[in-house]
């Protein structure tokens, strides 16, 4: 190749890909279970119940956890209802 050639074109990439991410890679964890309160956020969101009626509901089953030392509500029953 002489000083005044122009150098030879570069393969072109797919548009999207990103040359330097290296091959594809395998997922490392598997997705972890949903977290407490957004089983409740989606039936709430199904049911098409008011984004100020979700946050109220999800905000009292937080406070309903929390008063009672972060035990699981399917671990609870009514004497625990009536304390809060």
């Amino acid at each position: 190749m002489s000083p005044d050639e122009p150098p030879p074109p570069q393969p072109r990439q797919p548009i999207g890909s990103d040359p330097s991410a290296g091959p594809p890679s395998e997922p490392a964890d598997p997705p972890s279970p949903p977290k407490l309160l957004d089983p409740l956020r989606e039936r709430l969101r199904v049911q098409h119940y008011a984004l100020r009626t979700e946050r109220a509901c999800v905000d009292w089953a937080r406070r309903y956890i929390l008063f009672h030392g972060k035990r699981h509500p399917r671990d609870m029953a009514a004497p625990e209802m009536e304390a809060f």
